[in-house]
């Protein structure tokens, strides 16, 4: 694989907001740095999936789908879960610590987003990200059990000083933002998905929910079970990662010289549906992960190398939760679709339309409470 043969001569292409951050963002920092931070970071990430990651994740999910069964007939989805995602995310890395800056984050999370989307930082931007940073830590100031088992909780307790730090502040940051878009995205994906799958729902249901923290390891045959596969297809079919490289010596790949100075685009999303190794590559069919074994040469959803997604766990975590809840819990329709959506970015996920429109009620209501006939059901 390219990246591995040439890595002395790559470098990840980091977002403008990353320059902001005194060493930068996880995903985008130089090595000696990423690996100081990054072995802090995985720690605190394992002992929040392990202590009430799972139990946040139940929390959220029902409260999101019974926000949606509320909304009646043709509520839209997107928006929903992207709020449950950011409530998710919230708890999960900050704790309690934020409960009383809730409005004000979401300010900050659209002056960040704005950035984000022209390409460049803004004096907001760079504000919020300040902002941030200085009312987390002025939150836990003088409590050793600020954060509680999150995953600010679990910096503090190895180093009380730990948001002193404003490397360590800005990336609690960007990883909510990220994680609020792109776990919001999957749980959209998820749904819109066994909407369209009733026999592999009939499985599901089939299958007992399940406490035990998900995991985003290397799929194997055979391992895991009916849930952990529907997110890992969820993920194939449309939330990969993207992975880009800054070159900074020219390098060969496949015959091409790139020159330094280059942008690399790893084409992460396309190779997963190259047939072979994914066969109908197209097709929603989680049971492949049952079936097959696709090391990270065909599968890598939380993209590549060192530098690939620390929120890996925690993003199979809510969307393996999400999707237990949803078809245990819940029957419902679709009442209105379209075709799926990209943003105006090179690099933003493809989501489903915003057409999108559903209609959940509690299994065992009486089917007058459903949605207006000709609705697809599931």
């Amino acid at each position: 694989m390219a990246l591995r043969r040439h890595a002395a001569a790559l470098r990840p292409a980091e977002l403008p907001l990353s320059r902001e951050i005194p060493r930068g963002f996880l995903r985008y920092m130089e090595p000696d740095d990423y690996e100081a931070y990054a072995r802090r970071f995985r720690a605190a990430f394992a002992g929040a999936i392990a202590s009430t990651g799972p139990e946040v994740a139940r929390a959220e999910a029902v409260a999101a789908l019974g926000r949606l069964a509320a909304g009646g007939a043709g509520v839209a989805p997107r928006p929903l879960l992207h709020d449950a995602a950011g409530d998710f995310s919230r708890r999960f890395l900050v704790g309690a610590l934020l409960d009383d800056d809730v409005e004000r984050l979401a300010g900050w999370v659209e002056d960040v987003a704005f950035a984000t989307a022209i390409g460049t930082p803004t004096a907001r931007a760079s504000a919020a990200l300040a902002a941030f940073g200085e009312t987390l830590a002025r939150r836990a100031a003088g409590r050793p059990d600020a954060g509680g088992e999150s995953v600010t909780g679990h910096l503090l307790r190895e180093d009380p000083r730990a948001l002193d730090d404003e490397t360590v502040r800005g990336n609690l940051f960007l990883l909510y933002t990220a994680s609020r878009d792109s776990i919001g995205s999957l749980l959209a994906w998820a749904l819109y998905r066994l909407s369209d799958a009733p026999d592999w729902v009939e499985r599901l249901r089939a299958t007992p929910r399940s406490d035990a923290p998900a995991s985003a390891a290397e799929p194997r045959p055979g391992t895991g079970d009916p849930f952990t596969w529907t997110i890992l297809e969820t993920l194939r079919l449309g939330q990969s990662e993207y992975v880009y490289r800054r070159v900074l010596e020219p390098i060969e790949v496949e015959g091409f010289r790139v020159p330094r100075g280059w942008i690399l685009r790893v084409c992460v999303a396309e190779s997963h549906l190259l047939d072979p190794p994914f066969a109908e590559p197209e097709r929603f069919d989680p049971g492949r992960f049952e079936r097959g074994r696709f090391g990270p040469e065909a599968y890598a959803p939380f993209g590549l190398d060192r530098h690939a997604c620390l929120g890996a766990r925690m993003s199979m975590l809510l969307g393996r939760t999400f999707a237990e809840e949803l078809v245990h819990g819940f029957d419902w329709t679709v009442v209105e679709t379209g075709p799926p959506e990209r943003g105006n970015r090179h690099w933003n996920h493809w989501a489903p339309s915003g057409r999108f429109r559903v209609a959940l009620v509690p299994r065992g209501v009486s089917a007058d409470a459903r949605a207006p006939a000709g609705s697809s059901s599931r």
